[in-house]
């Protein structure tokens, strides 16, 4: 019996929360779903369960200005219509006035990944980081990043780093857990695994029938 983990699948699935450009209240979301597949090979039978690899998350509210908040809805419009020039443009000026407005950072780094230019994506927020107001987000999305370059130490340090904010981040405990199994960490992913299903009580039936077989697994090689 061993285990082994493929490579992350890179097609992102854009979910739309919204189908336009709300006023501040409540905050508009965008998540993008991409999934990542996990392998377990047990008694000669191969079992391919995806896990979710939540990829970015990108809010319209912020509590700063109310020059940054209009200037930022000018642009996550032109970020709804693929308008990047324009949007990118009213993004640096935020960033150039408020470096505490963290969702310019966000939206920022999310329209240099759909360009497909990650260097860039990763560099914004790690500029983020150094903001007075980083928060969870831009932990959670680094930690994205890094899961996507394989680069997956970071990212489960990023996602801890998320939970450290945000106790009850559920989607950064899930993609901490993603980040274990492909070190081959089981028992951690398992423990974050189990975290998660327990604060979620629906749904998510590829998660349970992946932490089914690894306590299984586990137990049986006596871990």
């Amino acid at each position: 019996m061993y285990f082994y983990a493929s490579k992350v699948l890179m097609q992102l699935i854009l979910t739309l929360f919204s189908s336009h450009v709300q006023e501040l209240h409540p905050p508009v979301r965008y998540l993008k779903r991409g999934y990542s597949t996990v392998i377990i090979r047990r008694n000669g039978i191969v079992l391919q369960i995806a896990t979710i690899l939540l990829i970015a998350l990108v809010s319209l509210f912020s509590t700063s200005c109310a020059g940054s908040n209009h200037l930022y809805k000018e642009a996550y419009s032109s970020y709804i219509y693929k308008d990047y020039t324009h949007a990118m443009e009213l993004l640096d000026s935020i960033i150039k006035n408020d470096r505490g407005y963290t969702q310019a950072y966000l939206l920022k780094s999310t329209i240099y990944e759909l360009q497909g230019d990650m260097d860039n994506a990763l560099n914004v927020l790690i500029a983020a980081k150094q903001s007075p107001n980083a928060d969870e987000n831009v932990s959670f999305n680094l930690g994205n990043i890094y899961f996507m370059q394989q680069e997956y130490v970071k990212a489960a340090d990023e996602y801890s780093q998320a939970l450290k904010l945000n106790p009850g981040f559920l989607k950064a405990l899930l993609n901490r857990a993603n980040s274990y199994m492909k070190q081959k960490k089981y028992r951690l992913a398992l423990t974050d695994y189990q975290s998660f299903l327990a604060l979620t009580p629906e749904g998510y039936d590829n998660v349970r029938k992946l932490v089914i077989l690894l306590a299984q697994d586990l137990a049986a090689i006596g871990q």
